[in-house]
């Protein structure tokens, strides 16, 4: 099959801990079993930037689960918590997945833009998770 022709794209999707603080706070970047607080959390669908609300988040919703979130002083603070607006962007995170982009052979764009995945299986406290398109 000629991929090319048919004009097809594959994204790859990398989740990995970098050796900096987090993208959007200035929290340390590591894992721990420690547990200082927990809180708890019902997760609503929203719309997206489209305007459209996600089928998948909606049947997730029907569930009306409810879920319990640990954290601890270390390395969580009211960013990742969802209490408080994301700070600027982490440079020194965004430098380290451009140079990785630039050693994969990818394109980096001119400008990135940092978007909400809608995601409300408990997996995150806030029901999306940011994501940025980083090549073409």
């Amino acid at each position: 099959m000629d991929y090319k022709k048919i004009g097809f794209k594959a994204g790859l999707e990398i989740h990995q801990q970098l050796d900096t603080n987090k993208l959007f706070c200035n929290c340390q970047s590591k894992l721990t079993e420690d547990a200082d607080y927990s809180f708890e959390r019902v997760l609503r669908p929203t719309q997206s930037e489209m305007g459209d609300v996600d089928r998948a988040a909606l049947e997730e919703a029907r569930k009306k689960r409810r879920f319990l979130y640990t954290a601890s002083n270390e390395s969580t603070c009211l960013v990742e918590a969802d209490e408080e607006p994301p700070h600027s962007a982490n440079e020194g995170a965004i430098d380290i997945c451009l140079t990785m982009a630039i050693l994969l052979g990818a394109k980096p764009v001119d400008e990135i833009h940092f978007m909400r995945k809608i995601v409300i299986d408990g997996s995150n406290t806030g029901g999306f998770q940011r994501t940025a398109l980083l090549d073409l």
